[in-house]
């Protein structure tokens, strides 16, 4: 649906794509709030919070808006080297917990962890929004196939990510970490090699 709000060619549709996901990810700040309010003031604030949250949401399709979207004259990088951007900063984030790997002794600074987690977003909304490219590439007829399998791909992701953590162990954190990070860094890299002839393939879409 989101997809279909841009016409082709606009520029504005990955960065659409990119507050959907953040609202995704912020909706489970709600669930967090409410469940706090209900459990010490009562439920009266949860309720009260979780309406003026909904009543906020609704304001955006009242209340009318003249989205800018500027476009700054400086070269910008082309979608699929954004990818392998977005790829090898994934991997650089595993790499920095290299220097506190096998630290059982002691406790890992949160402001580290805050950090490294602040460079896997960033790595994340680095290239545009699978959703977006998706919806790009997909034939207008299969388009709502094509998001089937987008989703079935982060499945298989998030398995992978599941059958890999059963590989951590204490004893072998740094080379866990350090494998999953030169991996992913070389992947990166192999990506960005490529991106040219990628880009001639996906030509008139990006």
């Amino acid at each position: 649906m989101l997809g279909t709000l841009y016409e082709k060619g606009d520029a504005r549709c990955d960065g659409g794509f990119t507050l959907f996901y953040l609202g995704i990810n912020l909706a489970l700040i709600g669930p967090l709030i409410t469940g706090l309010l209900q459990t010490h003031p009562g439920f009266h604030y949860g309720f009260g919070a979780a309406a003026v949250g909904m009543a906020l949401g609704l304001a955006q399709y009242v209340v009318p808006a003249k989205p800018g979207c500027a476009r700054p004259h400086c070269a910008k990088p082309i979608a699929t080297r954004k990818f392998a951007y977005g790829v090898m900063g994934m991997g650089l984030a595993f790499l920095l917990f290299l220097p506190t790997s096998g630290t059982t002794s002691k406790a890992v600074p949160a402001l580290l962890v805050v950090g490294i987690m602040a460079v896997f977003a960033v790595s994340e909304l680095l290239p545009p929004i699978g959703l977006s490219v998706t919806t790009k590439l997909a034939p207008e007829a299969f388009r709502a196939q094509m998001m089937a399998l987008y989703f079935f791909s982060v499945g298989l992701g998030t398995s992978m990510s599941g059958v890999l953590a059963r590989y951590d162990d204490p004893a072998h954190e740094f080379a866990y970490f350090g494998i999953i990070g030169a991996v992913a860094v070389f992947a990166g890299v192999v990506v960005f090699a490529i991106a040219p002839w990628i880009s001639r393939l996906m030509e008139g879409v990006f």
